[in-house]
């Protein structure tokens, strides 16, 4: 599965749950949980593994016998690979559109009588979008659908929006065993830049990356500001 999201909030087990954010931003226990780029840790009580690599955060639960990875953007994408399921009891919770378009048109999201059915009422979005037409390659069309739903031609998706896009269309044909060659559409060439956009649009956090100075990409503090 594939879902626009700014939070998710994954339960293992049945009794200890956790979040990722944007700006790859974990909440464990109501704190902020700290680890570094290019480094696996576990979260305490879960059996789930986490690791950002390439510009993707990784939960992995297969170590604690939970059968799912998800992988998340930092920003708006998240990838959830089900696999073969035992006994045990895994919970993903996703936050719903808050004004925009209604993913995949699940009805009642977040309500006292969820129905994870689809909605006969509100209709895939069929308006042209010609910025979209470079996801129709997408190893099974989901991105360019998914481009179309950022807006349903109200208001055309920004450059950071479509970067996402981009890196999601390459993972998600990863995902399927198939590659796409090229250019990343919308991205800057410093992944650098990405990172501390990304990072900037989470909760405050310091930098945590690797090989990204903080006094090359952000501006100094003033100390004299009021």
């Amino acid at each position: 599965k594939q879902w626009y999201q700014r939070r998710v909030a994954i339960t293992a087990g049945g009794s200890k749950a956790f979040e990722i954010s944007r700006g790859w931003l974990i909440n464990y226990n109501g704190q902020m949980y700290k680890y570094q780029e290019g480094t696996e840790v576990e979260i305490p009580e879960t059996g789930c593994v986490i690791s950002l690599n390439n510009l993707h955060l990784t939960v992995d639960c297969r170590p604690g016998g939970f059968p799912f990875v998800v992988t998340y953007d930092g920003y708006m994408l998240a990838h959830i690979e089900l696999f073969e399921r035992s006994t045990s009891q895994i919970g993903l919770c996703f936050q719903n559109s808050r004004g925009r378009r209604i993913n995949w048109q699940i009805q009642n999201q977040g309500t006292k009588g969820e129905d994870c059915t689809i909605s006969s009422v509100i209709s895939q979005c069929e308006e042209e979008a010609d910025h979209c037409l470079q996801f129709s390659n997408s190893c099974d069309g989901s991105l360019e659908r998914a481009c179309k739903e950022l807006s349903c031609g109200k208001v055309a998706p920004t450059k950071e929006q479509m970067c996402s896009l981009s890196h999601a269309r390459k993972r998600k044909c990863n995902l399927l065993g198939q590659n796409i060659p090229g250019p990343l559409s919308e991205c800057e060439d410093d992944v650098c830049l990405r990172k501390y956009f990304i990072l900037g649009a989470g909760c405050p956090q310091d930098p945590f990356f690797i090989g990204c100075p903080r006094e090359k990409y952000l501006a100094p503090e003033n100390d004299n500001a009021p």
